[in-house]
């Protein structure tokens, strides 16, 4: 059991290679325990639990409904690719999650 402590930035990310992406940043309001929140949602939702069917922005959703989360707009600051500068760019603060 791991525990993500109130007062925690965290990171949500998910997919692997070209389809890893971060879905964003969020403070931990309360103590809670990710791993049992996510079964209790899919023992609400089993049709997700199924490979290629898991709904991750409506767990996000459910963890921000409970109180667990905050969503923190940031910006980003992409340094470049292969030690080019020229790609340079920052773009402004993401949209809030509803």
């Amino acid at each position: 059991m791991t525990i993500a402590k109130a007062g925690t930035l965290l990171c949500l990310n998910q997919g692997e290679y070209s389809d890893y992406n971060v879905i964003g940043f969020f403070v931990a309001l309360a103590d809670f325990d990710p791993a049992n929140e996510l079964q209790k949602f899919l023992g609400a939702h089993p049709e997700w639990a199924e490979d290629y069917s898991f709904e991750s922005d409506a767990f996000v959703a459910e963890l921000i409904r409970l109180g667990f989360l905050l969503d923190i707009p940031y910006s980003t600051m992409y340094l470049g690719a292969y030690s080019n500068a020229s790609s340079f760019k920052f773009s402004m603060p993401n949209a809030k999650v509803d």
